[in-house]
């Protein structure tokens, strides 16, 4: 981070299927598509908020957007509480009026909703986080890969069993199971 000494280590403890997708999004850039389905308290939240502040801390610089995604503007409250408690004040600052945090390397985390995919599109994204695709529409993940194209960037996807087996979601899992820039973790 520019003029900011940082070393990257973390000092969270992560239980083997989170550290197995912390390392797919943090130190494997084919895994381009990640995804980590869990059940309840099964630490999603704790992983997904760590593995993409690592990302902005390691990889971030001035003009980087880079987004969490929730189906509901409550779901994504969540994930903004978590990076509250994560994010040091010296590092980054949350602005309310404009949903994200501002990062001193210049970089944006910004908060949006999935609710409509139509909101979504237009914009250039460095890394996504989205929680529990399965409670998007399927033209959500369609756009949101969409914003990667330019940036090469990741898709992050947490969620749980129930909520992320839809129809569309499994039809990508079928396709895509076997695939290398794609990680899968339950």
């Amino acid at each position: 981070i520019r003029g900011v000494a940082v070393q990257l280590t973390y000092d969270f403890k992560l239980w083997d299927h989170q550290r197995q997708f912390f390392n797919a999004v943090v130190n494997l850039p084919e895994k381009r598509f990640c995804f980590n389905i869990s059940g309840i308290r099964g630490g999603k939240t704790f992983v997904g908020a760590r593995a993409q502040f690592y990302q902005i801390v390691k990889e971030g610089k001035p003009g980087d957007i880079y987004w969490f995604v929730a189906p509901t503007y409550k779901l994504g409250e969540r994930q903004r509480l978590e990076f509250e408690r994560l994010i040091p004040r010296s590092l980054a600052r949350w602005v309310a009026s404009e949903y994200r945090f501002e990062f001193v390397n210049g970089a944006w985390l910004e908060q949006r909703t999935a609710d409509d995919p139509e909101k979504l599109k237009g914009f250039t994204v460095k890394s996504i986080w989205l929680d529990e695709p399965g409670q998007c529409k399927e033209d959500v993940m369609r756009v949101l890969k969409g914003r990667l194209l330019d940036s090469g960037g990741k898709l992050i996807c947490t969620g749980t069993p129930k909520r992320v087996l839809s129809p569309w979601l499994n039809e990508d899992w079928q396709k895509h199971q076997n695939s290398p820039s794609y990680f899968w973790i339950n």
